[in-house]
This record gives C-alpha cells, structure tokens and sequence, in this order.
C-alpha cells in the first residue's frame, strides 16, 4: 500500500536501524492512517506473523518531562540511544529548547531566548552530539551542542522557514531534511542539507504539498511528511519518492504533526487526533500490507493536544509531545 520503491537515487543514506525486530512489534505496530485493524493476525509479504493492532503494540508511555507552567513542548526527539529527549517549547517566558533524562528527571535548558523566535521542529545528530533546531519565526535552522551552548545557524537553511526536521547519514556524514518554503518563490517545499551546512538541495516542491510538516526518511530517496492543509480537520499524510509526491491518506493532525517509522522502517507512525472525540493517538501503519491499527495508551487521556514524534537513532524508543499548555513530554517504548 505505502511501501517504498527506492527510486528517489539517494542510496547511500544509512537510515535508522538498531538491528533486528521481532516478529511481535512488526505486527503489533503495524498503526495506520486510514483506519483500525479489527485484530487478529495474518501473514505479510515477508511471512512474518502479525499480531494485533492496538495498544499492546505498546509496551509503555511515561512522562519524562513537563514542560514548566504556561509552556507548550512542541517537538521531542531522543538522543540516539534514548537516555535524553529534547524538545521544543513556547509560552510566556519565550521560546526554548530543553533537555530531560529519558528516564525522567529535572529538565535542563540548552539554549532559551534569542536567537530563537518561534522554534518548532527538533532533531538530534546521528552521534548525539549536535541538536538541530528548526524555528519558522526566525526563518533558519539552529545547530545547539546537546549539553547546552551557543546556537549557531545551518548556513543555506535561512530563508526558507524550516518547519520540521529528520537528520541521517549520506556518504558518511550527517544531511538533514526539512520542511518549509522556496525564498524563490515562496512555494511550500521539502529540502536537504548537509547538516554541516552547505546549498539546500529541493526534493520536492509545489502541490500537493500545502503546508508541509514533520518529515522522516525511509532511505532510498523516500520520505513521509504529514501536511497541515489550509486549517483544521485538512491535514495529510504524504510520501515522496524522488521528486514525485502522492498522498497516502486523510489524517487530523496535531501542531506540529508527528511522523516517524519503526527502527526496521517497516512501519510508520503519526501522531493525530480521533475524529470525532479528538482524543490524542498513535495512527501506525504496516508499510507492507497495508493493515492498520490506534494506539490510545496513557495520550488518549489528552485531547486536541497531539504533537511532535521523533525515533532515537539507535534504539526503539520514541518521544512524543502533548502541546497543551503545561504539557507534558512522553517515552513510548513499543512492546517487544
């Protein structure tokens, strides 16, 4: 249904993979975007057993983080080996970006006020040594040393209003794909940059795409972004293969809408909203069969407030953002 045809000519990216899953989270995270799986099990392409589609797909969900009083996290992204997760915030005492033990803990600020104008989208080195920052208010990606410091600015990033951010590894050094707009032309647009800094390179441009969000690469020029549309109850679900971009689904999306994939890229993950009820989700879908399933746990207390979604780079673990006001930042560890 979404799987990926590799024809996008980027076959050198090493994508996230932290070795072999099994069987059980396959199936068992096999969310999808368009709807809920009934259960059950059947067989993939790959002859591997799914199992049921739902909460058990999730081991756990824990708050690693609050946000502090009148603050809203926005985006989380664990360092590679999930024993930090950075996020972003906005509130009363301006823009930030902070850090907590994936654990739980006291939270720690790596870089608050200017340059930061309107931070959204958050991303970490393949290394853990760098954290990227894309701010659309100030119309350029930070790069912040992940114990905190200075931030300085990802030289060809200025301009284009980056919005969501994804960083992997191409010819042995780290590139980072992002979303925003064309200074040319003011086009929506998805990019990559060499995360040293260096020209921003279009992968795609122009419609579908309305409001490009959160983005993630599957490798082999593929990438999944969800697309906020022009208002509420329009948000997207689209692939992008090379330069060509179709739309996998409809999806109530948060702000920002999260996307990531399991570390054996077999399935993708949005964070969204139950139609209806607004109740926050996981919305996971089986890359291969198509089969399709909600996670609820812990999130589906909270309403209207669904948010960023990042995977570690080395591991399974993800952090996820309520965007509420004093929200809060979780760790979802899927079932193993």
């Amino acid at each position: 249904m979404i799987a990926g045809d590799g024809t996008g000519g980027n076959d050198m990216i090493e994508v996230r993979r932290c070795g072999r899953v099994q069987t059980a989270l396959l199936g068992a995270l096999a969310l999808g975007v368009v709807g809920c799986s009934s259960g059950g099990s059947s067989t993939s392409a790959g002859s591997r057993t799914q199992s049921h589609l739902g909460d058990d797909a999730i081991a756990s969900v824990r708050v690693v983080a609050d946000a502090g009083p009148d603050r809203r996290p926005l985006d989380a992204a664990p360092s590679p080996d999930g024993s930090v997760v950075y996020f972003t915030a906005d509130g009363t005492a301006g823009p930030i970006v902070l850090g907590a033990p994936g654990t739980g803990g006291a939270t720690f600020t790596l870089v608050a006020g200017a340059p930061l104008v309107k931070p959204v989208g958050v991303a970490v080195a393949t290394d853990g040594s760098r954290v990227f920052v894309a701010d659309p208010g100030a119309g350029r990606i930070f790069s912040v040393p992940s114990g905190g410091g200075a931030p300085t600015v990802v030289a060809g990033s200025e301009g284009r209003s980056p919005r969501g951010l994804d960083v992997a590894v191409a010819g042995g050094s780290d590139v980072v794909y992002f979303t925003g707009t064309d200074p040319a032309d003011g086009a929506p647009a998805v990019f990559t940059l060499p995360a040293a800094g260096g020209t921003a390179t279009v992968v795609a441009k122009g419609a579908p795409l309305v409001s490009p969000d959160a983005v993630v690469t599957a490798g082999a020029g593929v990438l999944y972004v969800t697309d906020r549309g022009k208002g509420a109850d329009q948000g997207a679900v689209l692939k992008v293969s090379g330069s060509t971009v179709t739309k996998i689904a409809d999806s109530r999306l948060g702000d920002p809408g999260g996307v990531s994939l399991t570390s054996d890229l077999t399935t993708l993950l949005v964070s969204s909203q139950m139609p209806g009820t607004g109740a926050d989700q996981l919305l996971l879908t089986d890359l291969a069969s198509g089969r399709s399933g909600t996670a609820t746990k812990v999130i589906g207390a909270n309403h209207n407030s669904s948010g960023g979604l990042h995977r570690a780079y080395r591991t399974k673990t993800f952090g996820w953002c309520d965007v509420s006001r004093s929200g809060k930042v979780y760790r979802v560890e899927p079932a193993a």
